[in-house]
């Protein structure tokens, strides 16, 4: 009968590694709960399953399988290392560096945990440590392709360009079809004047990857210099349809129209490299040159107009520009911006008449639509508010701010669900918004979800390293876990980022006036009170409720 059962457990754990590998991430983890029944004290079943919540970036019940494997076989160093990658998904970079060197002193030769050693000290802007970790992987693995790259990016922004092309030469003979290799080798060796060279390379990376819009964008820039205007406008052309792209080939494009005397696509072009990056230093020149432009070279003010419609969020610059022009006439753009000025000047009475003149001139502008929403919005009339982002919504799904706007508005009310839908539907246009995976996370939080949360102010910390409010909440939300330590790191996180915020020393206290560590509590609960926006005192009678029932 035991033989039977055994052959039974081993059966369903070749299900188990073989579903890891085709990423049944689910399945797995039901297969290896039911294995565990049989095997409470099996320390490779705790790590498989953490392998699966890491697939599936459940990262917080990955942590606890893999501490619960530590615990189990203290000398398991995989355990510690894929621990240590947890904690960088989730931007905890020194809690990585530990368990990577927890893994390196159980095993020495351990040439992926100098790997991530490299990878975590290049995030935190260690330029000696970075090459001095990935120098220690190549050593052990002179094949190691990835080590091989990240060593070429770590000398290219050290501006050694010729050490940088032998790793990232090192790197392509390892893996031919690693497109990032060639792209930077186009870099190091326009650093060094090879022209030739690194047009090939820009465009060995393209054949790989024919959305690459950075190698299209440095192969227009050489098109470019060498007066070749047609072919670089149409690779800054090619750069700009990947849509995954930053301001730099709208600028360079923009200038480019502009030596062609096509001044109506130039100032286009421009309007999108601001609305990308309104603080990119290139994107200021844009600006500057635009404005210059606009006021010397257009009476009628279209290209003012144009600049407003396209500055999205860039409010600075609009109220900058609206002291210098004029806003007069009867034509829909100029209405529509003018509508933008009174919002931005906070006006919403004006702004609301403006938006809905535009409207009556066009009913399927979805953009005024959403702005006189946003200004209904900001007014508290929330019914007209929430059907003004419905429309803009339904003639154009694809306007992402409507569905983000509707989505605070439906939060505000309390209808959560509905908010993190919209949220979600946001968030699938634009991916790379902190502020949407913020949203999301503290609506899954506000919905009694904390795991949830978890995950989403992960992703906003990736997105925006130094948050300290993201840190924090996502500290209340592993609080709320009962995950005690994973929510005072945070919290010394928020703190070491914003030494002024109040609410993460308060939170900090609570946690050790849970923990029954009162004198600690007592000092979090003071420093928090000495702060702007201070925690009320009566938590000091809290702390010493539990001093008086010890």
């Amino acid at each position: 009968m035991k033989k039977k059962y055994k052959s039974k457990i081993n059966m369903l754990q070749e299900i188990a590694l073989k579903g890891l590998a085709e990423g049944k991430y689910d399945s797995v983890i039901k297969i290896i709960n039911k294995i565990i029944e049989f095997r409470p004290k099996d320390a490779s079943l705790f790590y498989n399953r953490a392998l699966a919540y890491y697939g599936k970036k459940d990262y917080p019940h990955a942590i606890e399988d893999y501490s619960k494997t530590i615990r189990m076989d203290p000398k398991f160093e995989k355990a510690y290392n894929n621990r240590g990658l947890v904690y960088f998904e989730q931007g905890n970079y020194d809690w990585a560096i530990e368990d990577y060197n927890n893994a390196l002193k159980i095993n020495p030769k351990f040439d992926k945990a100098y790997y991530n050693l490299g990878v975590v000290y290049y995030i935190k802007g260690d330029n000696r440590n970075t090459l001095t970790y990935f120098a220690k992987a190549v050593k052990l693995n002179p094949n190691y392709d990835k080590a091989h790259y990240n060593l070429g990016v770590a000398y290219l922004e050290k501006g050694d360009f010729l050490t940088a092309i032998r790793h990232y030469s090192r790197a392509i003979a390892c893996n031919s079809k690693n497109e990032h290799a060639f792209f930077n080798r186009g870099v190091a060796y326009s650093g060094i004047g090879k022209t030739k060279e690194a047009y090939k390379d820009y465009s060995n990376a393209i054949s790989i990857n024919d959305t690459y819009y950075k190698a299209y964008n440095n192969r227009g820039i050489i098109l470019a210099k060498a007066g070749q205007n047609q072919l670089a406008h149409q690779d800054f052309s090619k750069a700009i349809a990947c849509k995954n792209i930053d301001e730099k080939a709208f600028y360079n494009r923009g200038y480019v129209n502009k030596k062609r005397n096509q001044l109506d696509d130039a100032f286009k072009d421009f309007c999108e490299a601001m609305k990308l990056n309104s603080k990119s230093t290139n994107v200021k020149h844009a600006f500057q040159n635009f404005t210059q432009m606009s006021l010397s070279s257009d009476p009628t003010k279209k290209h003012v107009g144009l600049m407003y419609q396209y500055q999205g969020e860039n409010k600075k610059d609009i109220l900058k520009l609206s002291k210098k022009v004029q806003l007069t006439g009867d034509e829909s753009y100029i209405i529509y911006n003018r509508g933008l000025v009174y919002y931005c000047h906070n006006e919403n009475k004006e702004s609301i008449a403006s938006f809905t003149k535009v409207i009556e001139k066009d009913p399927n502008d979805d953009k005024a639509y959403n702005n006189r929403g946003t200004a209904l919005f900001n007014g508290d009339a929330m019914k007209e508010a929430y059907k003004d982002f419905s429309t803009a919504i339904k003639i154009n799904p694809e306007n992402n701010k409507a569905f983000f706007n509707r989505g605070l508005l439906l939060c505000q009310k309390g209808a959560l669900k509905d908010a993190i839908k919209d949220y979600m539907s946001a968030l699938k246009l634009d991916p790379k918004s902190s502020v949407l995976h913020f949203n999301i996370a503290l609506t899954h939080y506000y919905l009694g979800e904390p795991e949830e949360a978890v995950q989403f102010f992960t992703k906003a910390i990736r997105l925006k390293p130094r948050d300290d409010t993201a840190y924090n909440n996502r500290g209340v939300a592993y609080y709320n876990m009962g995950d005690m330590d994973q929510a005072i790191r945070n919290y010394e996180k928020a703190i070491s980022l914003n030494p002024k915020t109040a609410k993460a020393y308060y939170n900090r206290g609570l946690v050790n006036a849970k923990n029954g560590n009162v004198t600690q509590s007592v000092n979090d609960f003071l420093l928090a009170m000495k702060l702007p926006k201070g925690i009320e005192t009566f938590n000091m009678g809290v702390v010493y409720g539990f001093r008086r029932k010890k």
